[in-house]
């Protein structure tokens, strides 16, 4: 291999690691966007780098026939190292910035596009307020009926379920001088 296609592969490698920086950072987006937990973070770096090293042997494959030499490894890391510390912050500051703009526009349409049915919805409830005030009146008493025929129909309940006790009558002095004169008369 002559140094003018070595030269050539180690640039294309260099490419590829900054491309593979690009994409890493737009996973890294997805899950700022759409909370993970940590092993569906793993299993998604784990699928990234498996994809990275087909994409890597497919590029070394077209151009070198599928070696895998040192330098070409080395352009593919240096491609990655000179994205992460030169692009990758602005580059996810913009793609950040979009996102919440695009948000932003989608929000407005969708409320734009739905004032009209509020402003229509309200308009009938007010048209129809006067006629829903005596049912919400009469709505209002049977719910308190049926909560009273509820607190009833709980009592009875309890009370069929506890067995009754008699109540003892304390004796006082009037109800022992009744039982007295009642002796004297005869009568219990």
């Amino acid at each position: 291999m002559s140094m003018s296609n070595q030269a050539m592969v180690f640039l294309v490698m260099t490419a590829v690691g900054f491309v593979a920086g690009i994409a890493y950072d737009c996973l890294r987006i997805f899950r700022k966007l759409v909370r993970h937990g940590n092993i569906v973070s793993q299993i998604q770096d784990i699928l990234f780098w498996i994809t990275v090293s087909l994409l890597i042997f497919a590029v070394l494959l077209n151009l070198n026939s599928g070696e895998v030499r040192g330098f070409a490894v080395i352009g593919c890391l240096l491609g990655m190292i000179l994205y992460f510390f030169t692009l990758s912050s602005l580059f996810m500051r913009a793609i950040i910035a979009a996102i919440k703009a695009v948000k932003k526009i989608i929000l407005a349409v969708i409320k734009a596009i739905s004032a009209p049915f509020k402003f229509i919805i309200k308009t009938i409830f007010k048209l129809l307020r006067p006629i829903l005030k005596p049912i919400k009146k009469a709505l209002s008493g049977m719910k308190k009926y049926v909560k009273i025929k509820k607190n009833a129909n709980r009592e009875k309940k309890k009370q069929k379920e506890k067995p009754e006790k008699k109540l003892k009558k304390k004796k006082t002095k009037k109800s022992g001088e009744i039982q007295q004169r009642r002796m004297q008369n005869g009568q219990k």
